[in-house]
Parts: C-alpha cells; sequence; structure tokens
C-alpha cells in the first residue's frame, strides 16, 4: 500500500498534511505540503509557481525539525495584507472581496485568533463600497474621482483600471487570465494610453506560456512512464484504484475546459494533467505569438511619448514645439487617443494665448497718449 500512496500522491497531487515547513540542518527552510513520510525521508509538494507543482524528497539526516501551520493561519496568510485596489471603478469589486475572501474566512475559521483583524478589513471595504454608492465616486489610482471628472476620461480610465488587472494577474503568474484580459484589451480600448504596456505585458505572458506549455507536455511523457513502471509493481486492485482516480481527474478536467471554453474565453486555463488542454493552449499561443509580432508597438510608444512632450511644450508656452510633436505621434500612431485630448488643449492655449495678447494690445493702446 505505500507505493499505491506514492503513486496517488504524484498524480493528483494530494496532500496529507498541509501549510508545512521543514527546517534543514543546514538553515534551509522548504516550504509546502507533505504527502509522504517515511522513516528514511519526506517528499514535500513545492510550488514552482502558482500553477506548477514539484515534489523533493529530504533524507531524514538533513532535517532539524518539521513545523505545521493550522488551516486558519494558512488561509489568513492569503488575506492579511488585503486592501481595496488603487483602481475601482463598480461597488461590486467589493460584494467578490467579501463574499470570495473575507466572509469565508469568517465562516470557515470563526474560532481563529485572526477574526479580530479580518473584520476590520471587512468593516473598510464595506465603508468604501457605501461611499462609492453614496457619492458615485470611483477609485482611480489612489485618488477619488467624482462622477465628474470619471466621465470626463472614462475610455483613458476603463483602460487603465483594464491594465491594472493584468498587472495584478501578472504578480500572479496567472498567464491565461492576462492574456484574456488583453483581448479585451485589444477589443474594448485598442487607443488608449494603457494599450501599448498591454502589449508588452501579453508579450511576456506568451513567451511565458509557450515555454511552460512545451516543458509540460514533455513532462507529460516521462510522467506516463513513470505511471507505468510504478504500477507494474503494484497489485490489480491498486492499478484499478490509481486508473479510476487518472479517469475522475480526466473527467474534471475535461469539464473545467469546456466551462471555460463555454465562456468564450480564447485562452483556456493552464491544466498539468491534461494532454488534450495543454496542447489546445499551447496552438493558441503560438498562434498569439504570431498575431502580437505584427503589433506596431515601438511606434506606439514612441507616439505616446511625443503627446507628453507635446503636453509639456504646452505647460511653457512652446506651442509650434507641441504641434509638431502631435504632428509627428500621429504619424507613427495615428489611433492614439492622447493626441486629440492633448490637440483639444493645443487649441484653447492658442486661444488663451490670443486673448491675453489681445489683452496687452488694448492695455498699451489705453496707455498710449
Amino acid at each position: 500500500m505505500k507505493i499505491v500512496c506514492g503513486a496517488f500522491a504524484f498524480f493528483l497531487g494530494s496532500s496529507l498534511l498541509f501549510g508545512d515547513v521543514v527546517q534543514l540542518k543546514s538553515g534551509e527552510k522548504v516550504q509546502g505540503n507533505i504527502l509522504m513520510t517515511t522513516a528514511d525521508e519526506v517528499i514535500v509538494e513545492i510550488n514552482i509557481s502558482p500553477t506548477i507543482k514539484d515534489e523533493r524528497k529530504i533524507p531524514r539526516s538533513q532535517i532539524a525539525r518539521i513545523d505545521t501551520q493550522g488551516p486558519d493561519e494558512l488561509a489568513y496568510d492569503k488575506i492579511k495584507d488585503l486592501v481595496p485596489a488603487d483602481t475601482i471603478l463598480d461597488p461590486s469589486y467589493y460584494d467578490e472581496v467579501l463574499r470570495s475572501k473575507l466572509d469565508p474566512f469568517l465562516s470557515d475559521y470563526a474560532y481563529s485568533r485572526r477574526v479580530t483583524e479580518v473584520r476590520k478589513t471587512r468593516e473598510a471595504f464595506l465603508a468604501d463600497k457605501a461611499r462609492m454608492e453614496k457619492t458615485q465616486e470611483v477609485r482611480f489610482e489612489g485618488a477619488w474621482l467624482n462622477k465628474a471628472q470619471y466621465e470626463k476620461d472614462r475610455y483613458q480610465i476603463d483602460a487603465r483600471a483594464l491594465l491594472e488587472r493584468m498587472q495584478t494577474a501578472a504578480a500572479k503568474d496567472e498567464y491565461p487570465l492576462i492574456l484574456n484580459l488583453y483581448e479585451r484589451m485589444k477589443q474594448d480600448y485598442p487607443k488608449a494610453s494603457s494599450f501599448p504596456d498591454a502589449v508588452v505585458l501579453a508579450k511576456d505572458s506568451l513567451n511565458t506560456l509557450d515555454k511552460m506549455t512545451s516543458a509540460l507536455l514533455v513532462k507529460l511523457d516521462y510522467d506516463d512512464k513513470k505511471r507505468e513502471q510504478q504500477l507494474i509493481i503494484s497489485t490489480a486492485a491498486e492499478q484499478q484504484q490509481v486508473r479510476q482516480a487518472l479517469a475522475n481527474q480526466k473527467v474534471a478536467t475535461d469539464a473545467a475546459v469546456e466551462q471555460s471554453r463555454k465562456t468564450g474565453v480564447k485562452y483556456i486555463g493552464l491544466y498539468p494533467a491534461s494532454r488534450d488542454a495543454l496542447a489546445a493552449l499551447h496552438d493558441t499561443v503560438v498562434a498569439g505569438k504570431t498575431e502580437i509580432a505584427a503589433v506596431p508597438l515601438d511606434n506606439m510608444l514612441a507616439s505616446l511619448q511625443l503627446a507628453r512632450d507635446a503636453q509639456k511644450s504646452m505647460n511653457n508656452l512652446d506651442l509650434k514645439v507641441a504641434e509638431n510633436d502631435l504632428s509627428e505621434a500621429t504619424s507613427l500612431w495615428p489611433e492614439n487617443a492622447l493626441i486629440i485630448t492633448m490637440q483639444e488643449r493645443l487649441v484653447q492655449r492658442k486661444q488663451e494665448m490670443e486673448k491675453s495678447n489681445k489683452a496687452q494690445q488694448d492695455a498699451v493702446k489705453r496707455a498710449a497718449p
């Protein structure tokens, strides 16, 4: 039965304990989930990334001690630094955080010593939500904007909020999510100042996901061979148990993939144990790399910089320089929405200067004998 436990740990990634820290005599700490222990070694499941796990075998002779955390402390670690996002455009954001993070903790771990802190965090989120609903303000890059301020520059603000969602996903290595958000950016905000940054994130994610899916497909071949070797020395009943578990896992993965496709997302999730899902995702990624390579990113970035330089020139009343910068910016990226804003400001500045010059001329005339 020892072999079957090892097989299950290898195939299904199930953990017998969780939140474990193995302190080595060398001073190194190995954090993960203990899958199996024997008199000679401890097998720990460790996170390579949020979606990729690996196993590490540690000889008992190297271990100083093993520490475990309770489930409430593990859950608290995931939400202890939770604060409202810098950009929030809809009160439903707060509802989602309460529903998915704070309320489950308070329900599942009512006994925890962390309940008071979590309740305070919940109250802070509720206060922000109440303010947004009462005043119709939104949060943008950490500041509150009233409705008029938001509507004035809504296109750019909404695009920036979407970029921040991409950046949040990037911090968690959620590459399919990054790319699906990019698809929305490409469709809804292709003229926004945030679009080039979104392209950069998407390019990086495509390159990373290309390497990951390729490596995982190779790893599956290795896993298949290892599985067969383990099953050879298992009993018929044990073989049936493992094969049934793998079949159940495939059914669950196929259902999750199908659900993703029904929602219309272009990039399905990363399912390391599913050859079909990995191959489909890999093909989509390769096509995405070809498509994004055609985006004139350098021109876009240069156009944005020129538009921003034009703003500085206007502030210094160098209107001719600003006009030239905007002309060049337009030639590089005609769809750049920032150019339109800067051109409107340039017209306004010209009118203000004409008015100021006329007032000075009139004053000179009045002062003449």
